[in-house]
């Protein structure tokens, strides 16, 4: 018994250790198979601060308000980037404007200016289109240019100088006519300035200000928040700033939170209430002991099991403790109630008993009816057949180990 109770207390203490590696999955994403294609879109886009998937939104009520609230989000660690009706306005004399500069540069002030289109000399532009087939021909490049070429060179042997000219300018104006015209739009593009928000389309502009004049403030991250720690960062920070934030991170943080808290609240309740009705139905505090000891330390194996293996809590799963404390208590009181009815004498023999082997037999069959959840390919069910499996043969191995260890030596 002493080597039992031993070795049990010093693996029990050792995953105290792991308690505080514990995590719990806010991301209900998680929760979905990873091989779907949805859920790889959904990752990739998330993981890309440009498309704002992931962003918080905030309020600001006024322009004094707004400036605020922006220079403190912008110099928040966690944060990208953050936008409003106001940051459009220079967008493009930052960005967008040097980079239309350095077009405008390198094509240079007379690029769109072309002469009139003159009349193309038959036998010269024959001449030249047959030399371009046989570099063609030779160079094995442009392939495809080749065909219509030599169509076109075969159309112009069956005409005369007339029908060629005409049919050479009706192939100039296809190709050329639009292009001064384009190139003339292209340059009037590269010589664009800024928009005052002001001049915003209305549609537009209701995106980000509200009839009451409220202000939106989309605040992008610096980092992948679909990675835990960088999305409670994230939400930590911002909301540090402005209580009134929202986004999907905030949304998946605080509900995270909540579920966590709830858990809390139902694992210490049902522990309480398990207490007393083994009271109520025990009559001794000692029996009381040696039933949640063993319960105990059985839900300390588990979460150093659940560390190791990388199983963490999420929104499905978390329930399992609480149930597996209610599932896993009747053992304990068979046992104490079977060495009740056997005495001191016959507490050696309680492990080969009938109710050692009705508590075996009950055991294998809840297993077996919780443990195919981990068949489910749904991944929170799964993880919590994993969760319910492993604990119902944590528990019964350490009740029907230590718990009559325990009470073999209250006996002696």
């Amino acid at each position: 018994p002493w080597l039992v109770v031993v070795v049990v207390l010093v693996l029990a203490i050792a995953s105290m250790a792991f308690l505080g590696q514990l995590r719990f999955e806010k991301d209900p994403m998680l929760l979905r198979d990873p091989a779907t294609e949805s859920v790889q879109t959904f990752r990739d886009l998330s993981a890309d601060p440009d498309t704002a998937l992931r962003s918080i939104s905030v309020l600001a009520d006024g322009d004094s308000d707004i400036v605020d609230l922006t220079n403190r989000l912008t110099a928040l660690p966690s944060v990208e980037r953050v936008y409003s009706l106001a940051s459009f306005d220079t967008s493009m004399a930052t960005e967008q404007k040097i980079l239309l500069d350095d077009i405008s540069f390198l094509l240079g002030a007379d690029f769109a200016s072309y002469p009139e289109l003159e009349p193309a000399d038959p036998d010269a532009t024959a001449l030249a289109m047959q030399r371009l087939v046989e570099v063609l021909e030779k160079t094995g490049s442009n392939e495809k240019l080749i065909a219509p070429l030599t169509s076109l060179l075969e159309q112009f042997e069956t005409q005369n100088d007339a029908d060629m000219s005409s049919t050479l300018e009706g192939l100039q104006q296809a190709l050329l006519a639009d292009l001064p015209e384009s190139m003339q739009l292209l340059q009037s593009r590269l010589k664009a300035e800024p928009l005052p928000a002001s001049e915003f389309s209305e549609n537009f502009q209701k995106r980000w200000v509200s009839p009451e004049g409220h202000q939106l403030i989309q605040v992008i991250p610096a980092e992948n928040i679909g990675i835990p720690r960088h999305a409670e960062e994230f939400v930590r920070e911002v909301t540090g700033v402005s209580a009134n934030a929202t986004g999907v991170p905030v949304v998946f943080e605080l509900s995270g939170t909540t579920v966590a808290t709830a858990f809390k609240v139902a694992f210490s309740t049902a522990l309480v209430v398990i207490s007393v009705l083994l009271f109520v139905l025990l009559r001794s505090f000692a029996s009381v002991l040696l039933v949640l000891i063993p319960l105990v330390l059985s839900v300390l194996l588990l979460v150093g099991a659940m560390v190791l293996i990388g199983l963490p809590f999420n929104f499905a799963n978390v329930i399992a403790l609480p149930l597996l404390l209610g599932v896993s208590v009747d053992t304990g009181i068979h046992l104490v109630h079977r060495a009740r009815a056997q005495g001191n004498d016959g507490l050696h023999r309680v492990l080969t008993s009938s109710t050692t082997r009705a508590i075996v037999f009950s055991s294998v069959t809840t297993l077996a009816s919780f443990g195919n959840l981990a068949l489910s390919a749904h991944v929170g069910s799964a993880s919590m057949g994993y969760l319910l499996a492993m604990g119902l043969i944590i528990n019964i191995v350490i009740m029907l180990l230590v718990l009559p260890s325990m009470m073999l030596l209250k006996s002696k």
